[in-house]
């Protein structure tokens, strides 16, 4: 794989740029990786991938099943070698698919005070290094309250899919 990685890089330098790994080519090359060594994939925002833009081998798009099987796949042929931890919004499809692993839900009603420090934090560094925004207190509460509020209802769950229950 690494021979095959040398020449995708050669050529592309040669055509201008590398061509996009194809998802099995992706997860093949993982698989090789696991032969010898630990490997743990993360995966943020999994309820945002509908469609994954590249293309799989048949001309058709992966979506986020697919994705989920062949994730499965790999922890199955790689007992101990591949870890997938996930993190995502709660839909329905996600989570019963995920039912049978080790979840943590973390629910953004019940940690609204933490939530609400952190963004106070992050606008409060922010506004100190933006000179054009000043010391405009009214800006500062509009951006806190719309962010927060926007923030509510927000839950994540996190799965780690290293075994299962």
């Amino acid at each position: 794989m690494k021979a095959k990685y040398e020449k995708e890089l050669k050529d592309g330098k040669d055509h201008g740029s590398p061509r996009r790994l194809t998802f099995e080519e992706c997860a093949d090359f993982i698989m090789e990786l696991a032969t010898d060594h630990p490997v743990t994939i993360v995966i943020d925002a999994l309820d945002e991938c509908r469609e994954i833009k590249h293309q799989a081998s048949q001309g058709s798009h992966t979506d986020r099943q697919d994705l989920l099987d062949r994730l499965e796949e790999m922890m199955g042929a790689k007992p101990g070698n591949v870890k997938v931890f996930l993190s995502s919004r709660g839909d329905d499809d996600i989570h019963h698919r995920l039912k049978g692993y080790p979840t943590i839900k973390l629910d953004a009603l019940k940690n609204g005070n933490d939530i609400k420090k952190f963004i106070e934090s992050e606008v409060d560094s922010l506004m100190r290094k933006n000179n054009r925004w000043g010391n405009d207190k009214q800006l500062r509460e509009d951006i806190i309250t719309t962010v927060n509020d926007r923030a509510n209802g927000m839950s994540v769950v996190i799965s780690h899919l290293a075994e299962s229950v």
